[in-house]
């Protein structure tokens, strides 16, 4: 008899956990977080992070970084440091970890415009496409920060903020089970497309989205 496992999917918390608005965080097997869990990057920020995923009673919590972490990008001196104060999790950063079988890849990018020159983690788009090539084809589970162009992906000004390279390797080479990502706050939700189930599970700074919830059929 085949085993279900039950993943919990969040993503941009931005340092609100101790609001008492915060959404309740569901029990399950496997905690997904999909970046941005800082405000600004803040240090105080990253260990309030760290003591909240331990009172979370998920046996494994994955956790990426995105825009905002700034203290977690490799301009800032302290990254390495920063990385591992985050002790009750796995942290993931263009690396992968098996769990019970499943292969989850965790990258923290996302496009540079005019609005994020100084964020954590942004590239042009060119840059982009070269991180995403090295995503494993044989990942089940992608967690980035950006999502996908055309896919949840829509912003508060009406565009389209999703990587196009990103969709194509996802779509085409990739097609993992399931694709977890962040960033756009008002475009939680998931759909799937051509046997992928893709996933905004942004929380968001304030009117909060529920996190989204999986099963993973072993």
């Amino acid at each position: 008899m085949s085993k279900t496992l039950k993943i919990v999917c969040i993503s941009d918390t931005h340092a609100q956990t101790d609001s008492k608005a915060f959404p309740k965080i569901p029990n399950g097997d496997i905690l997904i977080h999909a970046g941005d869990f800082t405000l600004n990057g803040q240090v105080d920020n990253i260990g309030q992070f760290n003591d909240w995923l331990g009172t979370l009673p998920h046996h494994y919590k994955i956790v990426i970084a995105g825009n905002h972490d700034k203290m977690f990008d490799s301009k800032s001196k302290t990254s390495k440091e920063m990385k591992k104060s985050l002790t009750n999790c796995i942290y993931l950063e263009e690396s992968s970890v098996f769990i019970q079988g499943i292969k989850f890849y965790g990258a923290p990018f996302s496009i540079k415009n005019e609005f994020s020159q100084n964020n954590a983690f942004a590239l042009n788009t060119q840059e982009l496409a070269s991180k995403w090539a090295k995503i494993p084809s044989d990942t089940d589970i992608v967690i980035t920060h950006s999502p996908p162009y055309g896919i949840n992906d829509v912003g508060d000004w009406g565009h389209n903020d999703g990587c196009k390279h990103l969709l194509k390797e996802v779509t085409e080479r990739i097609r993992p089970k399931f694709h977890v990502f962040g960033h756009v706050h008002p475009a939680n939700g998931m759909q799937e497309v051509g046997g992928t189930t893709f996933i905004n599970a942004s929380i968001g700074k304030s009117d909060y989205h529920n996190p989204i919830v999986i099963e993973y059929q072993l």
